[in-house]
């Protein structure tokens, strides 16, 4: 992009379309803009979209009254906006060089604001300007700048004010200015940074690259130029797909609330509002405020449209706010539960809603415990990393090697035949190893056995390599699988196993065929059920309980497998629309062993003055 940019500046003088001079564009308006969220805390989030034909409402508001249990709405008219940050954005960005002029000076930068751009009815008022200076690109030989602001086209502007001379923020982050008074706007008007250093720039402004499409006459920004030939204000375009440039100012104000009604052809008239609860219409009123006497329990989404009339029109919807009547979720803290050696049981937990809102939510469960031990035997896993071992040549015409070269499987080396002048069947073997428990081999390998004489298939046998099983794992024949650098990959199930198992591979290659056979990544796996699950949901995991009540949730508890005496682990998470607590995790102790025995009989006898007791 600095390339670009130097290449554009450096040409300006002859190619007046990549910078030209605004007294060809009198009126430069803004394509691209945003309410921002404040760098302040004063600000407010605007999420208005200007320019509509009908208008939307905005920063629609939801309080829930948990007395009266009601809900009330209140929103800003369109085209009314309260104290918030403005200015024009775009998706990318970098920092301009002014350095790469090569010549000439760069007084000062100027951004012209329109007030249909944010959706903002005049008078507009200001009470502040900031600006974002970036000093990454060279040290700056001055920090110092100054705001000017105005109305008016180029050329004959008024000027309204002129800051004292400012010190600029290095880190890329907004220098705000507050106006000695408040800026009543009644028309486009400008904001400007004169440089501290105008031969280099400084401090140097950041700024936003507009997104693709823009059409280059409508830039907002521009900036006086000394060049030694032309002085003057000028504005950039690039070539696309970065269109054109804006510079980050951004202005502090708000407005009035408007009487919008009918003004000419192209204006419609206001009449009222529109109240959506969940995606349904609820209520119409001309007010800017609404109480929902009857929320449903649980959460509410609402949100507001303006009507006009002549011509008739719903805008699109405001903001979405989400309120009603609280909900609040009740879970035991753990959950403890002893069941005696080889039975099965069930046992319950509550689940309350402490308050008027109904609770949804939503139950799983994790055991905690390691449940499994992963199986991958050493004597039939190679990556021949180091060397063909635990893998062994079973004495072959043509012997596998191990190799490293431009032809590879994954960039590691591999296991390799290729047949010459004679015809070979290579055979690789692995170690003996135990496969009790092992369900799957894999391994990556990269084939070429097109001669009708060739193959490579890979067998198992379950008795020390005494005898192969039929029939063999996996077999190919005048074929080529995978190339190199992606490999075909293998996931076999294991039809048996034992604790004497060995592999064989074997490449039957037909002498001159440049038939070749490539296998690395072998890996035989399974795993080893150290635990046996124990716990279940009986009751439903998903449901909903109304304000105020509660439900029982049964869990079965299951100790008939191969569960010892002791302790057994996990948790229960716990998700719902309980906005404080969205999710609550519960351990649960499982402690199974052998039921103590039943409390003796008591026997009690009165005779004469004397108790008697027996058991």
């Amino acid at each position: 992009m600095k390339g670009l940019l130097l290449t554009l500046l450096t040409l300006s003088i002859t190619l007046s379309a990549v910078i030209v001079s605004v007294d060809r564009v009198q009126k430069v308006a803004g394509n691209h803009y945003k309410n921002y969220t404040s760098f302040s805390e004063e600000g407010n989030t605007v999420t208005n979209t200007p320019k509509e034909d009908y208008p939307a409402p905005h920063l629609l508001e939801g309080t829930f009254d948990a007395v009266d249990v009601e809900v009330d709405l209140s929103w800003y008219a369109p085209g009314h906006f309260p104290l918030h940050w403005f200015g024009y954005e775009s998706d990318s960005q970098h920092y301009l060089d002014n350095n790469t002029f090569g010549y000439g000076e760069l007084q000062r930068a100027r951004t012209y604001y329109t007030g249909q751009d944010f959706g903002m009815e005049y008078p507009i008022y200001i009470e502040k300007i900031s600006a974002a200076f970036i000093e990454t690109i060279e040290t700056w030989n001055s920090d110092q700048f100054r705001f000017i602001v105005g109305i008016g086209a180029i050329g004959a502007e008024t000027v309204l004010h002129t800051s004292t001379w400012q010190t600029a923020n290095p880190t890329g982050e907004q220098c705000e200015y507050t106006l000695p008074a408040t800026l009543t706007m009644t028309e486009d008007w400008f904001v400007e940074v004169e440089f501290g250093s105008p031969s280099n720039a400084t401090p140097t402004l950041r700024t936003n690259v507009h997104e693709i499409g823009v059409d280059p006459d409508k830039t907002n920004s521009s900036w006086y130029w000394t060049d030694g030939v032309t002085d003057g204000w000028y504005y950039h375009s690039y070539i696309p797909p970065y269109e054109s440039e804006d510079f980050a100012f951004l202005c502090y104000g708000y407005t009035d609330d408007p009487t919008i009604k009918k003004e000419g052809t192209k204006s419609k008239a206001l009449a009222s509002y529109n109240i959506y609860r969940d995606s349904t219409f609820l209520a119409n009123t001309t007010n800017k405020y609404y109480t929902d006497t009857n929320p449903i329990m649980g959460d509410n989404k609402y949100y507001v449209t303006a009507v006009y009339t002549d011509p008739v029109g719903e805008s699109a919807p405001s903001n979405e706010v989400t309120s009603g009547p609280l909900v609040q979720i009740s879970l035991p803290a753990i959950i403890d539960e002893f069941i005696g050696l080889g039975t099965y049981d069930t046992r319950t937990f509550n689940i309350a809603s402490t308050d008027i809102g109904q609770v949804e939510y939503n139950l799983s469960f994790e055991y905690t415990d390691i449940m499994t031990q992963n199986l991958e035997p050493v004597g039939a896993k190679a990556d021949f990393t180091a060397a063909l071992a635990p893998y062994t040549d079973g004495g072959s015409v043509v012997a596998w090697e191990r190799v490293i070269n431009s032809n590879n499987l994954d960039g590691t080396p591999y296991a390799y035949v290729v047949v010459g002048n004679s015809s070979t069947t290579s055979i690789l073997l692995s170690g003996i190893f135990d496969g009790t428990d092992c369900q799957t081999l894999e391994f990556d390998h990269v084939s070429s056995v097109t001669d009708a004489s060739s193959s490579f298939l890979v067998e198992y046998s379950l008795d020390g390599g005494f005898s192969w099983e039929s029939p063999e794992l996996y077999s190919i024949a005048t074929t080529i699988v995978g190339v190199w650098g992606s490999p075909d990959h293998q996931s076999i199930t294991l039809p048996a196993v034992s604790n004497n198992m060995q592999l064989r591979f074997t490449a039957d290659l037909n002498r001159k065929s440049e038939n070749y056979v490539g296998i690395d990544n072998i890996v035989v796996s399974g795993f080893l059920q150290l635990i046996d699950p124990w716990f279940s949901f009986v009751s439903p995991t998903t449901g909903s309980i109304p304000g105020m009540s509660d439900s029982d949730i049964t869990c079965g508890y299951d100790a008939t497998t191969f569960l010892v005496d002791g302790e057994y682990h996990g948790e229960i998470t716990a998700t719902s629309n309980d906005q404080d607590n969205p999710e609550v995790i519960i351990p649960v102790t499982l402690s199974v062993g052998f039921f103590p025995p039943p409390p003796p009989r008591l026997y009690m006898e009165i005779s004469g003055t004397d108790l008697i007791l027996s058991w």
